[in-house]
């Protein structure tokens, strides 16, 4: 059976006696974040690929590991789960300029009997 990406990085955790905890505090990554990792619970996750595939690289670079592996075994296991969750939505700013010449005509106002 081929190693899951979390257990590459366990190992590489273990062999090296480093904690999870002694990982987060260095890395700053969220302890909850790493474990997630090591449990291949890609869900625990945030939904940007971006920030697990960074977490992933801190956890290689903190232990001074190739992070080939570790990649490679991500985009096997975590790309097929980023490949069926929907995209991140960026909700649009809907304020009309009318009301942004309100809010700046009022700032304005303010400014003036401040100085």
């Amino acid at each position: 059976m081929e190693e899951s990406l979390g257990q590459h990085l366990h190992q590489l955790r273990v062999e090296r006696g480093y904690s999870l905890e002694q990982i987060a505090e260095k890395t700053c990554v969220n302890l909850p974040y790493l474990k997630a990792l090591e449990d291949n619970d890609f869900s625990r996750l945030p939904h940007a690929e971006v920030f697990a595939k960074s977490y992933v690289h801190a956890y290689c670079q903190y232990l001074s590991a190739d992070e080939t592996t570790a990649m490679t075994l991500f985009a096997e296991a975590a790309g097929k789960f980023y490949k069926m969750s929907k995209p991140a939505r960026i909700p649009k700013h809907e304020e009309s300029q009318a009301s942004l010449r309100t809010k700046l005509s009022g700032l304005y106002a303010n400014l003036r009997v401040l100085f």
